[in-house]
C-alpha cells in the first residue's frame, strides 16, 4: 500500500489541477453564427522594420481566459448575444522593444454582427513607456464602446531557474505615470 500512496497522490493531485483549470477558460457557444455574435483583435502594421508593429488581441470573456495571445490576434471567438465584460490586450512589439497592457470595457453584443478590437498605434512617452487606447467597434467601424486610454509598458525582469526545475519571476521596476 505504501508503494502505491505517491502515484495516488500524484493521480488526485493531476486531476484536481485538470479539474479547475476550464472554470476559467472561455468556451464557445456551441449554437450557429446566426444566434451568436463575433469577436476578432486588430492588428496595426508599421512600414519602417525598425518600428514596432501593434497587436490588439482576446484576452478573456466575462473573467474566462480566451488563452490566444498576442499571436491570435485574428482569431475569430463566438459570443453569444447580451452585456460582456471583455478584456482585451494591446502589444506592442519591435526588435527592440516589447511593450504590452490590458484594457477591460464591457460591451452589449448583438446576434449576428461581427465585433472588432481596436487601437491605436503606441505613440513612445520614454525608453520604456507608451500611450495608447482601445476600444470595441462594429466591422464597420462604429465605435461600441469608449476609447480606453492605456499606458503600455516594456516587458522586463527576469526569470531566475531553480533547482528541480521551474523559475522565479523577477519582475522590472519600471513605473509610467
Amino acid at each position: 500500500m505504501s508503494e502505491r500512496f505517491p502515484a495516488v497522490v500524484l493521480a488526485v493531485a493531476c486531476l484536481t489541477l485538470t479539474a479547475c483549470h476550464p472554470s476559467d477558460t472561455y468556451r464557445e457557444p456551441t449554437i450557429g453564427p446566426e444566434g451568436t455574435a463575433s469577436i476578432v483583435g486588430s492588428k496595426i502594421v508599421d512600414p519602417d522594420p525598425l518600428a514596432a508593429d501593434a497587436r490588439i488581441y482576446m484576452v478573456a470573456i466575462d473573467g474566462r481566459l480566451t488563452g490566444g495571445g498576442p499571436f491570435a490576434w485574428d482569431e475569430k471567438i463566438k459570443v453569444l448575444p447580451g452585456q460582456h465584460e471583455i478584456t482585451f490586450g494591446i502589444a506592442s512589439k519591435s526588435a527592440f522593444k516589447d511593450e504590452g497592457g490590458f484594457i477591460t470595457s464591457r460591451a452589449v453584443l448583438e446576434a449576428g454582427k461581427a465585433y472588432v478590437l481596436q487601437g491605436t498605434k503606441p505613440i513612445s512617452r520614454n525608453a520604456v513607456c507608451a500611450e495608447t487606447s482601445g476600444w470595441i467597434s462594429t466591422d464597420d467601424g462604429k465605435a461600441v464602446t469608449d476609447k480606453n486610454p492605456l499606458i503600455i509598458r516594456e516587458a522586463g525582469g527576469a526569470e531566475i531557474p531553480i533547482l528541480g526545475g521551474g523559475f522565479v519571476s523577477l519582475p522590472s521596476n519600471v513605473h509610467c505615470s
